[in-house]
C-alpha cells in the first residue's frame, strides 16, 4: 500500500522528470510538487487530474492507496478530460463525484471500467439535456 506522495515521487522518477518539470507541465509550482511528495499537502482534484495526465498514470492510482496498477481506470480519465472540454471542469467534477457516490451502493463490488465509463457518459448526457432545457426555460427572452 503506497500513499499519494510515494506514488507521485515514484512515477515522476520513472520518467526522469524533475519536480520543476512536473510543476510546469501540471501548472503548479515546484514548491507545491515538493510539498505533495513530502506528504505535507494533497492537491485539489483538478490538479491531481493534471498531474496524472503528465505522469501517464490514472487518477485512481494516485488517489487510492490500495490501487497498485498505475493504469487502473486510465481510459475513464481520458473520457473525463474529453468531456471536460465540452461542458467545463466543474460540471465534470460534479458528475465524477456523483458517480463515485453512486458506486458506493454496490457494497464494495468491483465495477468494470466499461460500465463506469457508460455510467459517466449517461450522467453527462443527462446533465447536458437538463442544461439545454434550463436554457430554453430561463434563457433570455427576445
Amino acid at each position: 500500500m503506497k500513499s499519494f506522495s510515494e506514488k507521485l515521487k515514484e512515477a515522476r522518477a520513472c520518467l526522469n522528470m524533475s519536480q520543476e518539470e512536473l510543476g510546469k507541465k501540471a501548472e503548479v509550482s515546484r514548491r507545491s510538487v515538493l510539498s505533495y511528495e513530502k506528504g505535507e499537502k494533497i492537491p485539489r482534484d483538478r490538479v491531481i487530474y493534471r498531474i496524472a495526465a503528465v505522469l501517464g498514470v490514472s487518477v485512481k492510482y494516485l488517489k487510492d492507496d490500495n490501487c497498485e496498477d498505475p493504469k487502473a481506470d486510465i481510459e475513464l480519465d481520458r473520457r473525463i478530460a474529453e468531456v471536460s472540454g465540452r461542458i467545463g471542469s466543474s460540471s465534470v467534477r460534479d458528475a465524477d463525484a456523483l458517480i463515485s457516490e453512486s458506486l458506493a451502493f454496490l457494497a464494495g463490488g468491483d465495477v468494470p471500467m466499461e460500465e463506469k465509463a457508460a455510467l459517466f457518459e449517461a450522467v453527462v448526457a443527462g446533465y447536458m439535456k437538463c442544461k439545454e432545457q434550463a436554457k430554453v426555460k430561463y434563457g433570455k427572452k427576445e
